[in-house]
């Protein structure tokens, strides 16, 4: 049977985890109150829940020391059940907003490179989904580990120098499991836009004439960078995921890890345009087609291709339909995906609503 294990032991590590939560937990509810005042209603919902999981998981990850238990071998069992349960559920809570939000970013690029797919992948980007699927993962979670231990009570104890566990393997090995799907199905999502983002431009780069490719996006390095970063903490979330499959609760490591990604999270989200222009009022003239770095949310909306006198304007890709292109744009955070797509005039009498 497992003991109760002494925090006075791994002071140094305690330390190091508690700050890394308290910086998490303080700087992004900054970042959540500063996205919403610069960006209001314009803000992604993915994104906003993301910043919201990882505040309340910094906060309740240290409940332990909000209580002044953190030093303390022998918890209140209340607290030592509440504790464990909610950093049971936190793992998959936190990589089931990380999979939401990259999904959507997935999900829209997808729909603008294959409209066809568009049908299937309109499920894959409904924001009300998205938004409750790390919630219903964690809440399961959460109050079966609340159940077991309210059950078993010899089972909850002080089982890593950081919290509470209740020591059943086999929820213990669903919320590792749980934790490393999402975490892997991210990092697969996110190198696939960013692998797909980067070749475009190469692409784009080598043939400069070809400036509307059909289903080309149009990218700033920015967004590719940000993405392949945060792809990187997700891979050490996946990583002592898995590590926690095989290791015991008093390995210190992949929490501290964990707790890392709440303040990776922050700085690469703080790091976006509009935030930067919030904070330090930049005012630096935007490129003409990638316009902005924002985690905003639009439709995709037909665009005349020559904004300045408002004609169509005909591009190299012309059809023989004899009509003008028309180009469609879809924005999602800092991508700009760009489809230019040939009409006759019947097309543009149906899409006025002059024609049936």
């Amino acid at each position: 049977m497992a003991l109760p294990v002494d925090p006075s032991g791994h002071l140094a590590a305690l330390i190091t985890w508690s700050t890394l939560n308290l910086f998490a937990g303080v700087f992004n509810t900054l970042l959540f109150i500063t996205t919403l005042i610069a960006q209001g209603l314009d803000a992604q919902a993915t994104l906003l829940n993301l910043q919201i999981v990882f505040i309340l998981a910094s906060i309740s990850n240290s409940a332990l020391v909000w209580t002044g238990h953190a030093l303390r071998q022998h918890v209140p069992f209340s607290l030592c059940t509440f504790n464990a349960a909610v950093n049971m559920s936190n793992v998959p809570l936190m990589s089931g907003a990380a999979l939401a939000m990259v999904a959507q970013v997935w999900g829209t690029a997808m729909k603008t490179w294959h409209p066809r797919l568009e049908p299937i992948l309109a499920w894959v980007v409904w924001t009300p989904l998205l938004v409750a699927l790390p919630y219903l993962c964690a809440v399961p979670l959460f109050v079966t580990a609340v159940i077991l231990g309210v059950t078993r009570p010899a089972d909850v104890f002080r089982g890593s120098p950081f919290y509470c566990v209740v020591n059943i393997n086999w929820i213990q090995i669903l919320t590792s499991c749980f934790g490393a799907i999402f975490s892997l199905v991210t990092l697969v999502l996110a190198v696939w836009t960013s692998s797909r983002i980067f070749v475009t431009r190469q692409r784009r780069q080598q043939s400069p004439s070809r400036v509307h490719d059909s289903g080309s996006p149009l990218l700033s390095h920015a967004f590719i960078i940000r993405v392949v970063a945060f792809s990187c903490f997700v891979l050490a979330a996946s990583i002592t995921g898995l590590l926690a499959l095989a290791t015991a609760f008093t390995a210190v490591v992949p929490d501290i890890v964990l707790a890392s990604c709440g303040v990776g999270a922050f700085f690469i989200f703080a790091s976006s345009k509009p935030i930067l222009r919030f904070v330090f009022r930049c005012r630096r003239k935007q490129d003409a087609v990638c316009q902005t770095f924002s985690f905003s949310q639009s439709i995709i909306i037909p665009e005349m291709s020559d904004a300045s006198s408002q004609v169509p304007e005909r591009h190299s890709t012309d059809s023989d339909s004899g009509g003008p292109d028309y180009m469609y744009k879809a924005r999602f955070g800092d991508i700009q995906i760009v489809r230019t797509v040939a009409t006759t005039q019947e097309d543009i009498l149906r899409l006025h609503g002059l024609r049936d």
